[in-house]
């Protein structure tokens, strides 16, 4: 038997409407921009009041660590359709780092109400938006567009397989037990064969 299954057209469709690429490219061009100076100002701070160089030197190892974690999310996040055929525990992670960025845009944003220093954060915002775009609007589209073209008629289904259940138990659990040696089975099977008996047989 084989599940309803879904149009691989109409999923690229939906990256093109959402923009997957270019959030992923903000994402860690606001995060090297904004996050990565921020975490190296608290280094200093934290290697000046420990006085130890030991601690910096694992701070910024900590950072550099952050940055290509980040980074490969955001590449992960713009693989085509990344989002539907990865296992959920990896997605949650992407999504966790991927947010980070935003974050990072959040403060960025914030800092533009600032007097002083809030043109340049406009700046900075611009200057990222007209990156991201670019890319995803000369590259990604094109590409997603053309994938869309190919697979607009392709539809992936998946095997699903049916389950007969006789007196609550299902089929190949019966089986199981009626396989089974009689010294092999535990005391939860026993019942189970017993109560199977009973009810099937009377």
């Amino acid at each position: 038997m084989l599940s309803e299954g879904k149009n691989i057209g109409a999923l690229f469709k939906q990256e093109l409407r959402d923009q997957v690429p270019k959030i992923c490219i903000a994402s860690f061009l606001y995060f090297a921009i904004v996050a990565v100076p921020l975490l190296l100002l608290a280094t200093a701070l934290i290697s000046y009041l420990a006085d130890s160089e030991t601690v910096g030197l694992v701070c910024v190892r900590v950072i550099i660590g952050l940055v290509i974690v980040q980074g490969a999310s955001c590449l992960l996040g713009m693989l085509p359709l990344s989002r539907f055929w990865l296992p959920r525990f990896l997605n949650r992670i992407v999504d966790f780092f991927i947010n980070l960025g935003n974050v990072a845009m959040d403060y960025l944003y914030n800092f533009s109400f600032w007097r002083y220093i809030g043109f340049l954060s406009l700046i900075v915002i611009y200057i990222v938006w007209a990156i991201a775009w670019s890319i995803y609007t000369l590259f990604f589209r094109p590409v997603y567009w053309v994938l869309y073209l190919f697979t607009r008629k392709v539809e992936t289904r998946s095997k699903v397989t049916e389950v007969d259940y006789y007196a609550g138990l299902a089929e190949w659990y019966i089986d199981k037990l009626m396989r089974s040696k009689p010294d092999k089975l535990s005391d939860s099977e026993v019942l189970d064969l017993a109560y199977l008996h009973t009810e099937l047989v009377g």
